[in-house]
C-alpha cells in the first residue's frame, strides 16, 4: 500500500508544482521502513517543477520556520523515515503541503547547480565561479563538483563524530608556522580538500576514520591522482628545496616535508569534522542547516540556514581570526549580495592534543541565536 501526500492550494502553484484548478492531487511516496533515521525538518523540501529558492521560508502547523531545500520528483521516493503521525501541514505565501496519513521525512539533497543558483549568481561570488571554472587543465574539476549532490552528510549523528575512532592525523606533530615548509603549507591539489572529504563520505555513507580515508578511499587506483599522486610531486620539490636551499641532510628534508604534509592534510579533515558535527547540532536543534563542497571551497561558507552564512573557525591569526589571517571569510566573496547575513562560530583553541575540537554547547547556542535573529 502507499501512502499519499496531498496538495490544496487556494492560488498560483503549490509547491509539489500543482494548479489551483487541479484541487486536491495525490502524490504517491513509496514506504521505507528499513531506510536510517535522519533528524531533517519533515517536509523540509519539495518543489517538482521548478527551483526553490534555498532561502525561501517555510511554517509548519506548530509556528516553525523552515528555510527548505530543492528536490526533484524522484527525491519524493528517497523517503529515508517512516513514521507514525497525526496530520502534518507546512504553509507558505502560496498555499499549503498536507499529509494524510504517516508522517514523511524526506531524504535532503543539495546539488551543486543548486549552490550556485544560491550563492553563485551575481557580483563577486559569480567571476570567481567563472574564473574557476575554466581554470586550465581543472575543468574537470569544476564539471565533478557541480554535479556532487550532498545527501549522507545530514545524516550523520553529531554523537558519530564525538565518538569516532580515528587515528590523529597529526600525529605527535605541533606546527610551527614560521619553521613549516612554505611550499607544503600553500600546497592545493586540483581537488580542494573539502571536496574530496565529501566525496568520500556520500561514497561510503557513513562517517569516516583518518586512516580509512588515506588508506583505502584516496589510496585507490581511480582516485591516487586526485591527491597522493600530487603530493608526492610536491614532497618531492619540498624536499630538493630544503636540501639546495636551507642545507637539510636528505634524512631531514624528508622527515620535515612529510610532518607538513600530514599536517596539511589532517587539519583539513579536522575541519571536515568540525562542519559535519555542527551542521548535525544545528539540525537537531531545529535549523535547516545545509553545507556542500563547492560552496565550503569556492565561497567559503562552511554551512548556511537560509541566507544566514556560517563560518566556523578556531582563533588563530596565521590563518583566521578577528584580528585577521590569511584565509578569506564569506563575506569577501558573498559580502556584495546584500541579503545575505554572515555568522562567525569562532571557537578558542583547543586545550587537548590528539582529537578534534568541537564547538561547546554554549559556542552553538550563541550561533543559533545569532542565525535566528538574524531571520
Amino acid at each position: 500500500m502507499r501512502a499519499q501526500i496531498h496538495v490544496t492550494h487556494a492560488y498560483g502553484r503549490t509547491p509539489l508544482g500543482a494548479k489551483a484548478s487541479d484541487g486536491a492531487k495525490a502524490y504517491p511516496v513509496p514506504r521505507d521502513t528499513d531506510a536510517p533515521k535522519t533528524r531533517v525538518p519533515p517536509l523540509n523540501a519539495q518543489r517538482a517543477t521548478t527551483p526553490t529558492p534555498l532561502g525561501a521560508r517555510w511554517t509548519d502547523a506548530d509556528g516553525q520556520r523552515w528555510c527548505p531545500t530543492e528536490v526533484g520528483v524522484s527525491a519524493l521516493g528517497s523517503c529515508t523515515q517512516f513514521l507514525s503521525a497525526p496530520v502534518h501541514s507546512m504553509t507558505s505565501g502560496r498555499g499549503s503541503v498536507r499529509c494524510w496519513g504517516p508522517r514523511r521525512w524526506f531524504r535532503v539533497q543539495v546539488s551543486g547547480d543548486q549552490v550556485v543558483r544560491h550563492f553563485g549568481s551575481t557580483g563577486a561570488a559569480r567571476r570567481r565561479l567563472e574564473k574557476w571554472k575554466v581554470l586550465p587543465n581543472r575543468e574537470y574539476v569544476a564539471e565533478k563538483v557541480r554535479a556532487h549532490v550532498s545527501s549522507a552528510i545530514y545524516e550523520v549523528d553529531p554523537a558519530e563524530i564525538r565518538d569516532l575512532e580515528t587515528e590523529h592525523p597529526l600525529g605527535v606533530l605541533w606546527e610551527n608556522f614560521d619553521s613549516t615548509v612554505q611550499l607544503v603549507r600553500d600546497w592545493r591539489p586540483d581537488f580542494a580538500f573539502s571536496h574530496l572529504f565529501h566525496f568520500c563520505l556520500e561514497d561510503l555513507g557513513r562517517i569516516f576514520s583518518w586512516e580509512e580515508f588515506r588508506d583505502d578511499w584516496s589510496a585507490s587506483p581511480a582516485r591516487r591522482s586526485w591527491l597522493w599522486d600530487p603530493a608526492w610531486v610536491v614532497h618531492q620539490k619540498a624536499v630538493d628545496k630544503l636540501v639546495t636551499q636551507r642545507g637539510c641532510t636528505e634524512a631531514q628534508a624528508r622527515a620535515a616535508v612529510r610532518n607538513a604534509l600530514r599536517w596539511r592534510i589532517g587539519t583539513f579533515y579536522y575541519s571536515f569534522l568540525r562542519e559535519i558535527y555542527v551542521v548535525g547540532r544545528l539540525r537537531n536543534l531545529g535549523l535547516p542547516a545545509l553545507s556542500h563542497p563547492l560552496a565550503d571551497a569556492l565561497f567559503r561558507a562552511d554551512l548556511w540556514c537560509g541566507d544566514a552564512v556560517v563560518g566556523i573557525y578556531i582563533d588563530n591569526p596565521n590563518y583566521r581570526s578577528t584580528r585577521g589571517g590569511r584565509k578569506h571569510p564569506a563575506q569577501y566573496y558573498l559580502g556584495d549580495q546584500p541579503r545575505f547575513r554572515f555568522i562567525d562560530l569562532e571557537m578558542s583553541a583547543p586545550e587537548g592534543f590528539g582529537t578534534v575540537a568541537l564547538p561547546t554547547d554554549d559556542d552553538l547556542n550563541r550561533c543559533v541565536r545569532a542565525i535566528r535573529q538574524s531571520q
